[in-house]
């Protein structure tokens, strides 16, 4: 296993905004797929309507059964979109087991499908059942590390689609989520201080995307996540008896470049 590095950003909320108490959810089991059972289990209300929309993106969670055999399928033949990511999606099945064992059953983290509203979806014109979205999947996006008691979080995974990249869609989806996070109660968001983004140090496009929306260059993080075999890294091969003496078993070889925003400029970012 190798290593390499990741570029972080954040942005901070008001400190004075009064902020939801945030909602304990009873752990589903992972059976539980239809859209009107699944748990997606996070630590903070969403918004009545269960989703976040601009006038062009619409965002809903994540459901595997609706969301994830049309995500991985469009996915196929584009290699790059993991390229930097700690984790690759080879087959459904494994990236079912990412959503359930990453995602839902983590109340910090949460999943949304990214829905392009310019576009209808092929489902919606071929006599699909009542599942289907009506517009066109265009990625996933998503929050990990979310913390009621810090009152912070970071935006990740986040996969644009290739026919949906260098579109409104990737800056319109980062802007609802950063608007959801930072806008206070009173505005329905939920008050945070911190948005945290991290990037691969060589991912010129993410770090770039990071500074639109409004975040600068924070600092490294080294040490942050063990890699797969093959996966670019930073030449050094780790064995299980070294990880066993390291860090308590936890050997982390990605490096995490920082990267802040203030509320203010954020906020122009966003708007």
């Amino acid at each position: 296993m190798s290593s390499n590095g990741i570029v972080a950003g954040r942005l901070y909320g008001n400190d004075s905004d009064l902020y939801p108490v945030a909602i304990q959810h009873t752990m589903a089991t992972p059976t539980q797929s239809s859209p009107e059972t699944y748990d997606i289990n996070f630590c903070y209300p969403l918004p009545k309507s269960n989703t976040l929309e601009t006038p062009r993106i619409k965002l809903t969670p994540f459901l595997p059964k609706v969301h994830a055999a049309p995500f991985i399928a469009a996915c196929q033949g584009h290699p790059d979109l993991t390229r930097y990511l700690p984790l690759t999606f080879p087959t459904l099945e494994i990236f079912l087991k990412f959503v359930e064992d990453w995602i839902r059953s983590d109340v910090g983290c949460i999943l949304f499908a990214v829905l392009d509203k310019t576009k209808l979806s092929d489902a919606a014109g071929n006599g699909s059942g009542p599942e289907a979205e009506a517009y066109a999947l265009a990625g996933i996006i998503g929050l990990v590390h979310t913390s009621p008691f810090s009152r912070t979080t970071e935006i990740g995974p986040v996969t644009i689609l290739p026919q949906y990249q260098r579109t409104h869609v990737s800056s319109n989806a980062i802007g609802a989520v950063l608007k959801y996070c930072l806008d206070g109660p009173k505005l329905g968001g939920l008050g945070l201080r911190r948005v945290a983004w991290t990037a691969h140090p060589n991912n010129e496009r993410s770090v770039k995307t990071a500074e639109r929306m409004g975040m600068r260059k924070e600092g490294v993080l080294r040490w942050t996540w063990i890699l797969e075999e093959g996966r670019e890294g930073n030449g050094r091969e780790v064995d299980m008896e070294e990880r066993a003496r390291v860090l308590g078993g936890i050997v982390c070889f990605w490096l995490f470049v920082g990267m802040i925003g203030r509320l203010g400029g954020g906020r122009r970012s966003i708007s």
